[in-house]
């Protein structure tokens, strides 16, 4: 981490808190503890939610806007307080956060990070539950000593001795962590928005998820009645059905690490594209099924309280509730989860028509903006290639670009699968994506079979030496001339992309080494995430390590953008009154401001804070900034 500063106003002014709750949902589950401890108390405060409610002292504090609210997954907490019925206005300090910015790879838990920061012995939630018989369940809800949580029994004076020691825990495991520039900045204002994004939520259109909920159930229950008796979710099923079909799956067929066929989407895909109508059914079926269940019913259920779905956005991970749960990710990227929106597909029609239902709040009118090729544009950044400098410097088509380097022709007679393959292949090789790997993310992202020149690669495999053949088919049983043709093809598309760059190659290997003596990348925002394996033996590991050591830097730097340029929307849109916050995914924010606001100047702000709030050397940040009618239209 960067050299630490003092901090007094987090380190002096605030309260740690911990909630002890029946659940993990803020409106449905209870409160049955409240642990809080203003700094300077030596002794935390233990009761029950109606005392909490009574204490002024904490209702005033929670209130003020310049007071801090301190704890481990603090913004669980918040919600909670919000839905019963106190006033959370202040600024949140999440020490979960924190502890991930200190310690990238750890695990981020109150009890993991108290056992091996602060060398304490500590008291599993689970090593507390009780789970007796279903017919003394009445008995001991009855009994006012026990408490349920997520189906199972406490007693009350064990659970106030845990929740005591989290909250000093909390506070000890603060003092062990070194607090930067970036962290004050950035990720601890960053908590305190996106509590308020989530508990303002997206208005969602009811109606139209009704409609889909009904098409999706029919179109879903067609398919069902096509396949039969065989169940499309098993994969023993399906392997059966096709081998009934004629289909030698020991020919076709990759195998698990268990050796059973591997029957995943390319497989089908390349099914489908040899017209087989059992294939297409199946990734039909795959598809509906996925947007009824993991979005259009969970949205209903998410909008049937308020009309909106109130979404989690974590800096760190979450937790359950045993204190258990998701880390963050390595790159610093947040994740989203209750629902996941940043799974929904923003180019598929399925995934379009879940997206029109994210619409403005009455009285409101909804914008969309997203950094564009923010990725490649931080390449261009750290390698200071003049090839990319000038082509962002000119509004050139940088895919096209490169694309012309690997082929060898020029843009204007490129073809779409040859734009499509330089496109995709550029930047993986940066990363580090071996030719075997690029060749399937090229097929998966590919609506129609790739049409290769394997014309010069064909052959090469039959006159092979044996003994090399052999060394191949051990690993790859699968391998034959053909697809031996589509490696070379993608190992000839990367060497003439390093070729034809070798500013970005030469700052690649330059990265890696340093990396390699300090064993950490240093991201744009200042963070520091630990690499390992980049010494390694084994080429496999190492080859692991380096692709992390980029993926690191650009995705970290990327995602230090993102919170940078939410904390800007912070202040110049919401504070401001002009206007809320309701999303942010990968590189994009979705937003909502009056109708009766001027249209040209939102879009102006919202351009200026996107564009201009990161400075990259000698690289300008764009942004596609729209003023829609609903998610779909971005």
């Amino acid at each position: 981490m960067q050299d630490s500063i003092p901090c007094p106003t987090i380190s002096d002014t605030g309260v740690t808190l911990d909630l002890e709750t029946s659940g993990l949902n803020p409106v449905s589950d209870s409160i049955h503890l409240v642990v809080y401890r203003f700094h300077g108390d030596a002794v935390p405060t233990c009761v029950g939610i109606e005392d909490a409610k009574r204490d002024e002292r904490l209702r005033s504090h929670l209130r003020n806007s310049s007071g801090v609210l301190r704890g481990h997954n603090i913004k669980f907490d918040a919600h909670f307080l919000s839905a019963n019925g106190f006033e959370v206005n202040c600024r949140l300090e999440d020490t979960r956060v924190l502890a991930y910015l200190n310690w990238p790879i750890a695990d981020h838990g109150l009890k993991e990070l108290t056992k091996h920061k602060l060398k304490r012995e500590v008291t599993e939630l689970n090593d507390l539950a009780l789970r007796p018989l279903k017919r003394y369940h009445q008995a001991f809800k009855d009994n006012p000593k026990f408490v349920e949580i997520s189906k199972a029994f406490f007693s009350l004076p064990q659970l106030k001795r845990y929740a005591i020691a989290d909250v000093v825990n909390c506070d000890d495991l603060k003092k062990k962590m070194s607090i930067t520039q970036f962290w004050r900045d950035v990720e601890m204002p960053l908590t305190t928005i996106l509590f308020q994004m989530e508990r303002r939520g997206i208005y969602l259109d009811q109606e139209k998820l009704k409609k889909l909920d009904e098409d999706y159930t029919r179109r879903v229950e067609s398919l069902m009645a096509f396949f039969g008796d065989t169940n499309p979710n098993s994969p023993k099923q399906l392997a059966k059905r096709l081998e009934e079909e004629g289909f030698d799956l020991a020919v076709l067929a990759e195998k698990t690490d268990k050796g059973a066929p591997k029957l995943d989407k390319l497989f089908f895909k390349k099914l489908d594209w040899n017209g087989n109508e059992f294939a297409k059914n199946l990734l039909a079926y795959r598809k509906y099924s996925k947007n009824l269940n993991t979005y259009i019913r969970p949205l209903l259920e998410y909008a049937a309280r308020d009309g909106r779905v109130h979404g989690s956005f974590n800096q760190a991970g979450m937790e359950d509730t045993w204190g258990e749960g998701k880390g963050g990710t390595a790159t610093g990227r947040l994740t989203s989860s209750d629902p996941n929106l940043q799974n929904i597909p923003a180019r598929t029609q399925e995934g379009k028509e879940v997206r029109s239902c994210f619409i403005a709040t009455p009285g409101f009118k909804m914008f969309d903006a997203d950094l564009k090729q923010i990725e490649p544009r931080l390449v261009a950044h750290y390698s200071q290639a003049p090839k990319l400098i000038n082509a962002y410097a000119n509004g050139l088509d940088t895919h096209g670009m490169f694309a012309s380097d690997i082929f060898k022709k020029p843009v204007e007679e490129l073809t779409k699968i040859e734009r499509f393959v330089g496109k995709t292949s550029w930047l993986a090789t940066v990363y580090g994506c071996s030719y075997r790997k690029l060749l399937q993310i090229c097929e998966l992202n590919s609506d129609t079979p790739l049409e290769l020149n394997l014309g010069p690669y064909l052959g090469l495999f039959d006159k092979m030496h044996p003994l090399d053949k052999k060394k191949i088919l051990r690993f790859h049983p699968k391998c034959d001339d053909v697809m031996y043709a589509k490696w070379m093809f993608f190992k000839n598309v990367q060497d003439q992309f390093k070729a034809s760059n070798p500013e970005i190659m030469s700052w690649r290997a330059h990265h890696i080494a340093r990396a390699k003596l300090t064993g950490f990348v240093t991201t744009l925002g200042g963070r520091r995430i630990q690499v390992f394996g980049l010494n390694s033996h084994d080429p496999k590991e190492r080859a692991a390590a380096e692709r992390h050591c980029v993926n690191y830097l650009i995705q970290g730097s990327a995602a230090d953008v993102m919170k940078m340029v939410m904390v800007a929307f912070d202040k110049r849109l919401v504070k401001t009154g002009k206007g809320f916050l309701l999303a942010t995914v990968h590189d994009e924010v979705l937003g909502e401001y009056p109708v009766d606001s001027d249209d040209e100047e939102m879009k102006k702000l919202i351009h200026d804070v996107m564009c201009n709030t990161v400075k990259l050397n000698n690289v300008s940040i764009d942004s596609d900034t729209k003023i829609i009618n609903n998610w779909s239209e971005k």
